[in-house]
């Protein structure tokens, strides 16, 4: 299924923001200095504890986003597609 212009924006703008604070997140959290256990010092631990605590976050981010979307995009159809002019001109 291939995803209409807007959408798909919106879906490639959300993961490439998801993107760079999951690796923001996994590269700040592996600098700090005091991290006491050996596996929490490792990329696949701190990814998981990002999709645990973080992502969720982002998901409802992008359902918000993509309801946003559907909204505007249909109600421009309702509209006749006219945009802000309410159709006259």
């Amino acid at each position: 299924m291939l995803l209409p212009g807007r959408r798909m924006l919106a879906l490639a703008i959300w993961e490439g923001a998801c993107t760079l604070h999951a690796a923001y997140y996994v590269v700040s959290t592996l600098a700090l200095p005091d991290i006491p256990d050996a596996y929490a010092r490792t990329v696949h631990f701190q990814l998981l504890m990002f999709a645990i605590f973080r992502l969720p976050l982002w998901l409802l981010a992008l359902g918000i986003l993509m309801i946003s979307v559907t909204q505007r995009r249909s109600s421009n159809a309702a509209a006749g597609g006219a945009g802000h002019n309410g159709g006259i001109g």
